[in-house]
Formats: C-alpha cells, sequence, structure tokens
C-alpha cells in the first residue's frame, strides 16, 4: 500500500510528518515516509539517522547500521549522538561494525585536535 502522506514531496515535510506517525505508534508508515525523504535528499543526515533510530525500533539491525553509516558520511557527529545519547541504538552498541564508526569518530577528532592546536587561551 503506498503511503499517502509521501506525495508530499519535501524532505523536512516527511520527516516531520514520519516522527508524528511514530509517536503515535505507526512506525511502518514513519519509515516510509523517511525512506521517501532520503530519495528525496540524500544528502540528509538527519533524515538517515531518524531512519536508523525508526529502523533499530523495528528490529532491522542490518538496515539500520547501513542509514547510521550514511549518516555519519555526511557528518561524523551522529555516531556520537548514537553512541551516547539515543536508547534506539542500544541494540547496535555492541556491533562492530558500530564500534568501528565509533573509533573512526574518535580518531577523526584527535586528529583535528592535534592538526589545529588550542590558541593562547589554553596555554
Amino acid at each position: 500500500m503506498k503511503c499517502p502522506i509521501c506525495s508530499y514531496g519535501d524532505p523536512d515535510n516527511l520527516l516531520a510528518q514520519a516522527r508524528r506517525l511514530a509517536f503515535r505508534g505507526e512506525h511502518e508508515r514513519a519509515l516510509e515516509a523517511l525512506t521517501t525523504a532520503v530519495r528525496l535528499d540524500p544528502s540528509r543526515g538527519d533524515i538517515w539517522y531518524e531512519k536508523a533510530k525508526y529502523e533499530c525500533r523495528r528490529g532491522l539491525l542490518e538496515e539500520a547500521i547501513i542509514s547510521l553509516e550514511l549518516a555519519c558520511t555526511v557528518d561524523g557527529s551522529y555516531v556520537t549522538f548514537a553512541e551516547y545519547r539515543d536508547w534506539e541504538f542500544k541494540p547496535l552498541r555492541t556491533d562492530p561494525r558500530f564500534r568501528k564508526l565509533a573509533k573512526w569518530r574518535n580518531d577523526e577528532l584527535k586528529r583535528l585536535i592535534t592538526k589545529d592546536p588550542p590558541g593562547p587561551f589554553f596555554a
């Protein structure tokens, strides 16, 4: 069945609609809206991240790790949220691919800190 909300065609509207649907417990329809949203704008890390959260809620862990990886290619900070903030990712936290994402993020932060040392404020 075609999701009636997916005809809106605006990723922001679809993201908002997905959140409303998920709040009402309609996770399948929320996931359909998010899938459409990432097709419309695959450069939106926030939508990939939401999609990964809803996939985790539904037990679609393989799909969730892929969506989370895509979110992190847009913005690496999403792995920090997944690691420390959002409970939905608890089933993924022991997955080696998730650990690899977290290690990549930590290594990237270390690289940025050593590449651009702090100014005199920290001396």
